[in-house]
């Protein structure tokens, strides 16, 4: 594995005394100085580009223009391009130099917003061991990257459990391109953070081995596949849908955020309502509609259990300030970083369900919710008629 480091910072200076595997070339580069001569990128297998505000930004102005082709020729061919933003988007002072160091990452639908923090936390794939370890060593972020949002699957870090992502990886038609934060590099651990990077290079090299794609297959091969080929084809297509829809229902019982409300909205929709998302801000997530009914649902994930203070509540409450007889179903999937079977049987504290039982308000668990689902899809005996029966006439917290 052919790799290389282009940062001001991690270099192979005498105070480095890492030595990698005996399969792993490292390069290093500071292409922070002007006059330095930058190797070509597409001559590695993995490119690691860490910018760190230079004193100077000469070096950054003469060398970005080829460092951006250069990826690009990268990525096209199969290569890694990992980024790893420590420095704001301008890198000169001045009010007329409007210089970006990450506006080339609009080719890849990528849009950064500088901003910065410390509550770092792996979500999705960055979950894995070699991700969330790495991810240890970044006691910050610098950048939140505002498009494209990420799904469960591209998504490696968000600030906190909210939805703001800090780590991203793009699985590109042929390369991968992957946004973390940096790790903070000093002289008395360089060795241990070396191995950190080292494994996240390992990680995306074998990831990118494995990443050929039916899509790289040129259009004239159509002419000379046989029928079995076509139909396996067509059926791998049609499990991949299917797949991918028990996958987002699974999510029930794990997830957070935006992606727990589409999770939510497969269910409504399961269940015969037209589901309605709700823009950003609004007082609720969803408004599910079925024959005459009209039910706001308002989807949560936490690590603890839904209190009266939480903003799911003071949304509830703007929603029936609306309409007081509006219908509403708040739905929180509480403590979801353990097993279902290990959490605990309260999901909202007495004086929530106190509170809320006066109103047309029905308290659902994803738990409970991924039951109904279950029982409808494996058409369980009335299981529509009951599953109606509880969003629309149910109130306070469900008890089966």
């Amino acid at each position: 594995m052919r790799t290389l480091i282009l940062s001001q910072k991690i270099n192979n200076n005498e105070e480095i005394s890492y030595s990698p595997p005996y399969n792993t070339y490292i390069d290093y580069c500071d292409f922070t100085y002007s006059g330095t001569s930058v190797p070509s990128l597409f001559d590695y297998d993995i490119v690691v580009l860490h910018f760190h505000k230079p004193k100077y930004p000469h070096g950054y102005i003469e060398h970005l223009p080829q460092i951006i082709h250069d990826i690009d020729l990268l990525l096209r061919n199969g290569g890694v391009c990992i980024l790893l933003p420590e420095s704001s988007q301008r890198i000169t002072e001045t009010e007329n130099d409007r210089y970006s160091i990450y506006e080339w990452l609009g080719n890849y639908g990528i849009k950064l917003h500088d901003s910065s923090g410390k509550n770092i936390f792996p979500t999705g794939s960055g979950k894995t061991k070699v991700i969330s370890t790495y991810l240890q060593y970044c006691p910050k972020y610098y950048q939140i990257i505002e498009e494209p949002k990420g799904s469960i699957e591209t998504r490696l870090a968000t600030v906190g459990e909210t939805d703001i992502t800090i780590g991203l990886e793009l699985l590109l038609e042929k390369g991968i391109l992957v946004l973390l934060p940096p790790v903070e590099w000093n002289k008395k651990n360089n060795v241990v953070l070396m191995m950190q990077i080292v494994e996240l290079m390992n990680y995306y090299y074998e990831k990118s081995q494995k990443n050929i794609r039916l899509i790289d297959a040129p259009k004239w091969i159509e002419d000379y596949k046989i029928t079995k080929s076509k139909d396996n084809t067509k059926n791998i297509y049609e499990l991949e849908k299917i797949r991918d829809y028990y996958r987002n229902i699974e999510y029930l019982l794990f997830g957070t955020g935006e992606d727990l409300e589409y999770s939510v909205m497969e269910v409504f929709i399961k269940l015969g309502y037209e589901v309605y998302k709700q823009e950003p801000g609004a007082n609720i997530d969803l408004v599910c509609k079925k024959d005459q009914h009209v039910i706001g649902v308002e989807v949560t994930g936490t690590k603890g259990i839904i209190k009266k203070d939480s903003k799911k509540i003071a949304q509830a409450w703007k929603y029936l300030y609306a309409d007081e007889k509006a219908r509403l179903i708040i739905v929180a999937n509480t403590e979801y970083h353990l097993d279902p079977k290990d959490r605990k049987s309260l999901s909202y504290t007495e004086e929530v369900t106190t509170l809320l039982t006066k109103y047309n308000i029905l308290l659902l668990t994803t738990k409970q919710l991924y039951k109904i689902w279950k029982n409808v899809e494996e058409e369980a005996n009335s299981s529509i008629l009951n599953a109606d029966n509880i969003m629309n006439t149910k109130i306070g917290v469900y008890n089966e």
